[in-house]
């Protein structure tokens, strides 16, 4: 479930996976995993994953989507 980072910036790597839960729509207790993780560019995140969808293929698209966001926001500069 990890993933090699390169030089430059690109790729992630999970750092921790614990149990949690989440509030979800109507106060519904959401039973899953928050899964840790940095990307290349040294912004660490997490992202919650429900139990019943706690695959290695969906850990890895949600981690992919926010990585890519965070590296985008960590490359900002008031010229850009």
């Amino acid at each position: 479930m990890t993933a090699e980072i390169a030089p430059g910036g690109s790729g992630w790597s999970v750092e921790y996976q614990q149990e949690s839960t989440q509030v979800g729509t109507g106060n519904r207790v959401v039973q899953g995993f928050t899964v840790g993780f940095v990307t290349g560019l040294g912004a660490h995140g997490s992202v919650f994953v429900p139990r019943d969808t706690y695959t290695p293929d969906a850990v890895r698209l949600a981690i992919a989507a926010q990585a890519a966001q965070l590296d985008a926001i960590a490359t900002l500069t008031s010229q850009s």
